[in-house]
């Protein structure tokens, strides 16, 4: 590991610029706008009374060793993960099924917090609930991209310096999330946004919800898009360690989708899914 320190990333630092939190540039409200079209426009996020998904999980060999608590490999190497509109900042109840060599893992994410259990068993280990918190509200933006950012009111600003992902060129916004995600008070994220479809491709953020992770970044390529329920979906997700040290962290994808079941958050808050939540997501 110490001589992984010394390689870096060729992507490039997140910016620490301030950004107020209301009023932000009109040139980056618009760039962002446009982005929220591409992925299917307002009124068809607003049609998504909860969204239900299945995921499977490719982790590296090194990369998650540097933030165990947050990868927990042990329990994830997949999960059905249901997603229901309404909570807090207008965003997501989230409920998450996983499952691994050690056994079942359910995260119950609400307006009131985080509860984590352990094949059915309550955890109270709060480093284990501050990691979980910050995974669900981290794939909550993977999921729902630039409706995420709306809906949170993220102060933006247009970074100047545009990118590229895959040699696509891209626009990039900075987004500031007050409070950040899980139980941060803020988190930078830096969204690049494809300069010709206007799909978002990239999010690079800072983790700063848990003291083993405070001062690393990482970025997750959003790939293979498709239009579901009217709404462009990313499809595969790649996670790359930025810093401290540059490493493949994860991969996965998208195995199941359905939407509009009709449940509620008592259906999603575990130790397992209930009701209209219970199935598990149709594939795709």
């Amino acid at each position: 590991m110490l001589i992984l320190a010394g390689c870096g990333s060729s992507v490039p630092l997140i910016p620490a610029a301030p950004v107020g939190p209301v009023n932000s540039p009109a040139e980056a409200q618009a760039l962002l706008m446009a982005c929220l079209d591409a992925h299917g426009g307002k009124a068809a996020y607003a049609r998504l009374h909860d969204v239900n998904v299945r995921f499977d999980s490719h982790w590296s060999s090194v990369g998650p060793r540097l933030q165990p608590k947050l990868s927990d490999t042990g329990f994830r190497e997949g999960s059905e993960e249901r997603y229901l509109s309404g909570g807090s900042n207008g965003g997501w109840i989230v409920g998450q099924s996983h499952h691994g060599p050690k056994g079942e893992k359910f995260v119950g994410r609400t307006t009131g917090g985080v509860t984590v259990w352990y094949n059915g068993l309550e955890s109270a280990d709060a480093e284990a609930k501050a990691a979980a918190s910050l995974v669900t509200d981290a794939y909550s933006m993977f999921v729902f991209g630039p409706d995420f950012f709306v809906r949170r009111g993220a102060a933006l600003q247009k970074l100047t310096a545009g990118g590229d992902v895959d040699g696509d060129a891209c626009d990039q916004l900075l987004a500031v999330l007050r409070p950040g995600f899980g139980l941060s008070t803020e988190d930078r994220v830096v969204l690049s946004i494809d300069r010709r479809t206007h799909l978002l491709r990239r999010v690079s953020f800072t983790l700063n919800a848990l003291e083993s992770t405070r001062g690393a970044e990482v970025h997750v390529d959003l790939s293979e898009h498709q239009r579901l329920a009217g709404v462009m979906f990313p499809t595969r997700f790649y996670e790359h360690i930025d810093r401290p040290v540059s490493l493949d962290a994860h991969r996965w994808q998208l195995l199941g989708f359905d939407v509009n079941r009709g449940y509620m958050a008592a259906d999603v808050a575990g130790p397992v899914f209930k009701g209209k939540a219970a199935a598990p997501a149709k594939g795709r």
